[in-house]
């Protein structure tokens, strides 16, 4: 017996989902390495307890890549995509609080 077959087919949908996958990649920085991820994007890390907080985003990107790359899996493209276009809107946010400071 088998299950059906998975949406994700070709590059073109890995392709799709390179931003996932960088999400991911970002938010294990921030969860290992705080001070490092704040360096990547130009901020300079809260000191003290504020530290944590840039662990908690990075807990938030991981999880939520973790959702979209699960979601590309087992659900149809167009779930994918409107998750997918959804979810660039965490990135903007994060670009316009940095472009802010």
């Amino acid at each position: 017996m088998t299950g059906p077959a998975s949406p994700v087919r070709g590059l073109a949908d890995w392709i799709a989902l390179t931003p996932a996958l960088a999400l991911f990649f970002i938010g294990f920085l921030f969860v290992l390495a705080p001070r490092a991820g704040a360096a990547l994007f130009g901020i300079a890390p809260p000191e003290g307890p504020g530290l944590w907080y840039l662990v908690a985003l990075g807990l938030r990107d991981v999880a939520f890549s973790l959702f979209v790359l699960a979601l590309a899996f087992v659900a149809t493209r167009q779930a994918v995509g409107a998750v997918l276009g959804i979810t660039v809107l965490i990135p903007l946010g994060d670009i316009g609080i940095v472009a802010t400071e």
